[in-house]
């Protein structure tokens, strides 16, 4: 949660998707120190999506399932860097604490962007709202970009969206259309 409060703090005041973001090996880091094993390599590389992901580690010491899980994360996220390069990164949700509703938000122009949504892992919410910016009274339309499928949610009075994500530990990737 250190990597994502970081990245988290820094786009409160700065564009992240001008900053290279590091990208942690889960399994390589000391399970005394960090948590970090309990979470899928798919999630740690989701962190730095907002930014430019780097790889700060020998590579080499991925494991094959581990290569699969990214592999599928970022041929998805190659499809749309482009776009994403040409929005303002925000952060939204909670401050990320290890037990937040937290992510963040690219507006790529007024109406729609990128979300990237992570329920952490100490966070026993189901469901949590989210305040989206510069939204109030529309409805969103999510593009889920890993699973597939889009949904249409109501935005309420004050620009807030639930989101629902079963399990601890997991993320989102939307792209979002603001519609009246």
């Amino acid at each position: 949660h250190t990597v994502m409060r970081d990245l988290w703090q820094i786009s409160t005041y700065l564009n992240l998707n001008k900053y290279q973001c590091s990208i942690q090996n889960v399994a390589q880091v000391n399970p005394d120190l960090s948590d970090a094993a309990k979470h899928s390599q798919s999630y740690a590389t989701a962190i730095a999506l907002m930014g430019i992901p780097l790889f700060f580690c020998e590579t080499k010491y991925f494991t094959d399932d581990a290569r699969s899980e990214i592999r599928r994360l970022l041929d998805v996220y190659k499809q749309h860097r482009r776009d994403m390069f040409r929005g303002y990164v925000f952060p939204i949700g909670e401050k990320p604490d290890n037990a937040a509703w937290t992510g963040f938000q690219n507006v790529v122009d007024d109406n729609c962007g990128y979300l990237t949504i992570f329920r952490e892992i100490n966070n026993s919410e189901n469901e949590k709202k989210i305040k989206l910016l510069f939204s109030k009274q529309c409805s969103v339309e999510l593009e889920d970009l890993i699973n597939g499928g889009t949904k249409t949610c109501d935005v309420d009075d004050d620009g807030s969206v639930e989101f629902v994500m079963s399990e601890p530990a997991d993320f989102r990737f939307f792209k979002y259309r603001f519609t009246a």
